[in-house]
């Protein structure tokens, strides 16, 4: 859309790809207006999920709490303890609430030994850099010593984790 914009201060004015000098006016393409989205409608309240979800039966909850979040679980004991106090659902959301605590301490557990077999590796391939720059290897058992325990630990890191 075009537009006379008239510039009545006393520096340049730019509008659009235009330079309006002061005291002057020019007409201009000017760009109409962009609405701004409008903000999604906000759901419910993870309260009232859950507080519905807990309307259901003992095995429905059951069914649906893997796909809970941490939040929602929690909160979802604390309104069963304050509400119903059924105690086969509880001991359900308890077992659920173990099942994550497992499975994040098992991954880290896997990152872990992960982070220790890279080092070992790391290790096995300088000690036998530093043997193979030696030359003759009778007459450096120690050296012989790190490769050995160097191998020792990528084996023991490499096998089936506990």
């Amino acid at each position: 859309m075009q537009r006379y914009v008239e510039n009545n201060t006393p520096n340049t004015m730019y509008v659009g790809n235009a330079a309006i000098p002061p005291g002057e006016g020019r007409i201009v393409e000017v760009p109409d207006a962009v609405k701004a989205p409008e903000p999604p409608e906000a759901g419910p309240s993870v309260d009232e999920l859950v507080t519905e979800l807990l309307k259901g039966t003992v095995a429905k909850v059951t069914e649906a709490l893997p796909g809970l979040t941490h939040e929602a679980l929690d909160r979802a004991e604390l309104l069963e303890r304050d509400g119903a106090n059924r105690t086969t659902l509880l001991t359900a959301i308890g077992a659920e609430k173990l099942k994550r605590s497992n499975a994040a301490l098992d991954a880290q557990a896997q990152a872990d030994r992960a982070e220790q077999l890279a080092q070992a590796v790391t290790d096995l391939n300088a000690a036998q850099t530093a043997l193979d720059a030696e030359g003759d290897t009778d007459k450096h058992p120690a050296l012989e010593a790190a490769v050995a325990d160097a191998r020792a630990r990528v084996k023991a890191l490499s096998g089936p984790a506990d």
